[in-house]
């Protein structure tokens, strides 16, 4: 399993230091952050906003929303001052940026559809199986190397533009083996029972 730390990155750019407006940026990333159908964004990175504009006045915290394979663009561009629930093993160890110590863990896990003949053994190698991730997302499995074409063309991936939909995906046999976040996981099984008996989760 690869144990992430999910930080508060804190991007120290210009506009932080000079303006009341606090760029917070974001992109779909489960629990944390999600998007319902008419785009408004939910989820702890919206409530940890909210709550820094109800405790100083000093700066405005506003929300604007960034993909992952963006953020990169945004910072470089002074677009995004902050973004929550970060690694700094995710394409910014090489940043201008500031951190904070861990305030939340979580890690990753392999899923794949069930049948009587797969077990455990099944998660020893990914040769040969179509894995399902989302686009712009670092992998331990691929050395944090998220370019698309690396990813496709070295780990046979199917990259989807939300983790929501990896799930779904591995049921309909898009591909063998999804990579998915222990606490999207727990809260999807939790919204679905059924979904319990229908994946096969990796437990190392």
């Amino acid at each position: 399993m690869n144990v992430m730390k999910l930080l508060l990155l804190t991007l120290l750019t210009f506009q932080v230091l000079a303006s009341i407006e606090v760029k917070v940026r974001g992109y779909s990333f489960s629990p944390f952050l999600q998007f319902d159908s008419k785009g408004k964004p939910f989820g702890a990175t919206i409530e940890i906003l909210e709550e820094l504009n109800k405790i100083q006045k000093k700066y405005h915290f506003k929300f604007y929303k960034t993909s992952a394979k963006r953020r990169y663009t945004h910072f470089e561009n002074k677009e995004l001052d902050i973004i929550f629930f970060e690694s700094q093993q995710w394409g910014w160890s090489k940043k201008q940026v500031e951190a904070t110590k861990p305030f939340a863990r979580g890690g990753e896990v392999f899923i794949t559809k069930s049948s009587p003949e797969k077990s455990q053994s099944y998660f020893s190698s990914l040769k040969n199986k179509k894995i399902i991730g989302v686009l712009g997302f670092h992998y331990a499995f691929a050395d944090y190397n998220s370019n698309e074409n690396v990813l496709r063309r070295k780990y046979n991936m199917l990259l989807t533009s939300t983790p929501d939909s990896i799930i779904s995906l591995i049921l309909k046999d898009r591909g063998q083996i999804g990579v998915i976040t222990e606490s999207l996981l727990r809260k999807t099984i939790n919204q679905e029972k059924k979904l319990k008996d229908q994946i096969l989760v990796s437990e190392v």
